[in-house]
């Protein structure tokens, strides 16, 4: 069916070939171990695996410290979830942002209506890369995390134009980096970010947009799959599309309103039908529900079990390898995922899991991830030991972080865009192997 807003869609260009990505799959060892707990020694190099898996540049001192306090201790630091507050990014030069005090913050500042929006642009990234550089905070797994999500639930500085909606949507992600999965996706469904970038704002009962709808589906819950009929795929059909863009018709946002919630509901937008989904979701319906009818939405779809093996065979990829074999996904995705239905989809206890397990440690696991130009330009920033720029002027701080992100985006990794909704490709992928279905 096509949509009259489907202009508005970002383009995903699934099928571009990358010139150093593997041209066939590696071979993996055989009779790799599970998912129980690892019992070998504790040492440099494995703490040093560890927390370059988890965290962007673990410096000597964090590694040496890891030896000293154990596994265990050193996942309770990584995995601390305790709410902590970060001074949001501020403006460091009041010439370009007119709505904002020099060295005040714009996230609750009005739409800013001159040409400075570029200025809010470089504050939010170099405020990001401030964030991956401090040294002065525990470890913790909290700003890769956020790296995670932002990548899974992938959206465009350069589509919206926009730096209040992303901050509030990464905040998002910042607040609940290792909690619940399925209440992150029920916020992100009304996210400004989102309603913006995958046209939600223009999805009405009188035509109703699929853009988000398909995305839901295909990349930020239960996966695509392959074709297994006439517009069918192995975990949804096109009808179920289309019936879930109506179940997210209603929403707009408000542009120049002050603050973090800028979505709302409109039910006249919104198309009161009852919605019947196909034999995908065993022929369940949605009634009218109104701004609450998402959520329903959600609730169906994660019934299914392939929810909870598509999301960690994602964070498998990002942390682990990205090889999921029968024997990976006997032996860990199909445990783990058991693990974050049985927690109601907290995430916490999944990553635990993982990062204590033997497998994890494995020796052919050690060093086989190439990093990507943010962890790996900022991983070697935060391990130089900087003199201390406390006193340098936010005004220079700013400039200097901005520098920063200009050279990782100048490598294809912005910490402000993915290339597309799919997100960030990985170093690896290549249309012959993304169409075997082995990845994402």
């Amino acid at each position: 069916m096509q949509n009259v807003n489907d202009k508005k869609k970002p383009s995903i260009k699934r099928d571009k070939v990358l010139k150093y990505a593997n041209q066939k799959l590696p071979e993996f060892p055989r009779n790799i171990a599970g998912i129980e707990d690892y019992s070998g020694d504790w040492n440099f190099e494995k703490a040093a695996h560890l927390l370059r898996r988890t965290t962007i540049g673990p410096t000597l001192e964090e590694i040496n410290k890891s030896v000293e306090e154990g596994l265990n201790q050193t996942l309770e630091k990584l995995l601390d979830n305790s709410e902590k507050i970060f001074e949001p990014p501020i403006n460091y030069d009041d010439d370009k942002d007119k709505e904002t005090q020099l060295g005040e913050t714009w996230v609750n500042a009005e739409k800013n209506r001159e040409a400075g929006a570029s200025v809010r642009k470089s504050s939010y990234a170099g405020w990001r890369v401030s964030l991956i550089l401090d040294k002065k905070n525990p470890i913790s797994i909290r700003e890769n995390m956020v790296l995670f999500w932002q990548n899974h639930f992938a959206t465009e500085w350069a589509v919206v134009k926009e730096s209040r909606y992303l901050y509030w949507m990464h905040e998002k992600f910042r607040n609940n980096f290792i909690g619940n999965f399925k209440d992150l996706v029920k916020k992100v469904n009304i996210d400004p970010q989102i309603l913006e970038y995958l046209s939600g704002i223009y999805n009405v009962k009188e035509a109703p947009n699929e853009n988000y709808a398909r995305e839901l589906l295909e990349l930020f819950t239960i996966g695509k799959g392959p074709i297994d009929g006439d517009d069918s795929y192995t975990y949804y059909t096109e009808s179920d599309i289309v019936e879930a863009s109506k179940v997210l018709t209603g929403w707009q946002v408000e542009k120049n309103f002050i603050g973090a919630n800028r979505q709302y509901f409109t039910s006249d937008r919104h198309d009161n039908s009852t919605k019947t989904f196909s034999s995908k979701f065993g022929g369940k319906s949605i009634s009218n529900n109104g701004d609450k009818e998402h959520e329903d939405l959600i609730n169906m779809i994660f019934e299914n079990n392939r929810v909870s093996e598509y999301i960690c065979e994602k964070i498998y990829r990002w942390f682990v390898y990205y090889v999921i074999d029968d024997e990976v996904k006997e032996k860990i995705i199909i445990p783990l995922s058991k693990t974050l239905r049985e927690n109601n989809f907290e995430i916490k206890p999944v990553l635990s899991q993982l990062f204590k397990s033997s497998h994890f440690f494995e020796q052919h696991i050690q060093g086989a991830v190439i990093k990507g130009p943010i962890d790996f330009n900022f991983g070697i920033l935060r391990q130089i030991p900087f003199t201390n720029y406390d006193d340098i002027s936010y005004f220079h701080k700013y400039k200097f972080w901005w520098e920063r992100h200009r050279e990782s985006d100048a490598l294809g990794q912005s910490i402000l865009d993915s290339p597309n909704v799919a997100g960030w490709p990985a170093y690896y992928q290549i249309h012959s192997i993304m169409n075997t279905g082995l990845l994402p």
